[in-house]
């Protein structure tokens, strides 16, 4: 019997996880100082990042990066520029545990925008006239796990004190 034949109530329920869409919510870049004038020192940064989601509908969520680029020169105290980056993505998502939403929202949507993203941070900081190495991906199992440690470390904590 083929599948389409299967009655409804028989039919499939394979857990789905899917990009809907993806867009720049927010992005800045402010220049401190032109790269002509630190070029012997060649800039580094600091990439900062916070990850969250957001329940839009019964199956749809939105998943948001937010990312800081603070770009420094060796000699130079202040920041020689600053990128801020809110990027988001929508995703669909059906027949999933419920308590396995968000470790999924947590873990795959991030990995799934954060390539995107990456490729604006570093097309901002280029155009912005600065020399960019590479950002390298991030695992966002293990830092989603390595929340959860914590989380349960502090509840332990908590727990003592109690």
């Amino acid at each position: 019997m083929a599948l389409t034949d299967a009655p409804e109530s028989q039919a499939p329920t394979a857990p789905l996880f899917g990009l809907v869409g993806q867009y720049i919510k927010d992005l800045s870049f402010e220049c401190f100082r032109p790269a002509f004038s630190v070029q012997d020192q060649a800039p580094v940064f600091d990439l900062q990042l916070n990850a969250g989601a957001e329940k839009l509908s019964d199956e749809q969520y939105s998943v948001h990066l937010e990312l800081k680029a603070v770009g420094k020169a060796k000699d130079v105290e202040e920041p020689v520029y600053i990128l801020e980056l809110e990027y988001v993505g929508v995703f669909m998502l059906k027949n999933i545990p419920a308590e396995r939403v968000k470790e999924v929202l947590a873990i795959e949507g991030p990995s799934q925008l954060f390539p995107y993203a990456r490729e604006i941070i570093m097309r901002a900081i280029m155009d912005g006239g600065y020399r960019c190495g590479i950002i390298q991906p991030i695992n966002f199992a293990a830092l989603y796990i390595q929340q959860q440690m914590q989380a349960a470390q502090a509840a332990e904590g908590q727990a003592a004190v109690n």
